[in-house]
């Protein structure tokens, strides 16, 4: 697949710009495979059968936010039109094509392990680094993958009988790097540390013992008898 889609771009001498991410849009085909969703590597082809009801957005059923801001419905109306702005949205997780040796590229979070969550927090970082998504329109420059049973990673985290302890580290580690991301939208949680109260400085007696206005007051006189 990155062979194919490299030579698409190298076919249209498209250069990906520093901070350029090119969203390749992606489709799923239905459980059920024929002959049809064997060869669906076109605009056309992925048409007739997201018409048919036999291929869909990338897990639209599933988790929408993942790929829904690659507006599918526009993709496929398409006609070989320039590359169009996808606005990052939290939970957007798209298949796309950057620069590898910019510096501008934040590292994959490796705290993240097993399934969830890791490719949507990369997302965040890029669109936090400046990162501008772009959808390529070419009729041929997309992925088309079958629908598959849940994986045993998914189903830990997520499934039926998942282990809640999984879930809730998923979930807590997503948060952290959230905060760490976008402090100013994510405030602490309920459960973050206090701050450190600032001892205050002892008050300093600034009165000037000489001073008869300031200085320490003298002592009334005894009455005479």
């Amino acid at each position: 697949m990155h062979d194919r889609l490299v030579g698409e771009l190298a076919k249209r001498e498209v250069l990906v710009g520093e901070l350029d991410a090119l969203v390749i849009p992606a489709f799923e085909t239905k459980l059920v495979h024929d002959a049809s969703t064997a060869v669906a590597q076109s605009r056309a082809t992925v048409a007739a059968l997201v018409a048919a009801g036999k291929a869909e957005g990338f897990h639209v059923s599933r988790y929408a936010k993942g790929h829904s801001a690659t507006d599918f419905k526009r993709w496929l109306e398409l006609d070989n039109a320039e590359a169009y702005q996808a606005p990052h949205v939290n939970g957007f997780e798209p298949y796309v094509v950057v620069k590898r040796n910019s510096l501008s590229l934040p590292r994959y979070d490796d705290r993240f392990r097993g399934y969830g969550l890791n490719k949507v927090v990369h997302c965040v970082a890029m669109a936090r680094a400046g990162y501008s998504f772009k959808v390529a329109p070419w009729s041929e420059t997309l992925v088309v993958a079958h629908e598959h049973a849940y994986s045993d990673a998914y189903e830990t985290t997520y499934g039926a009988h998942k282990d809640p302890l999984q879930a809730l580290r998923v979930q807590a580690l997503y948060n952290v790097a959230l905060r760490e991301l976008e402090p100013h939208m994510h405030p602490p949680a309920a459960w973050s540390p206090a701050p450190t109260p600032v001892a205050t400085p002892p008050a300093v007696d600034s009165t000037d013992p000489t001073d008869p206005t300031t200085g320490p007051m003298k002592p009334k006189a005894e009455a005479l008898d």
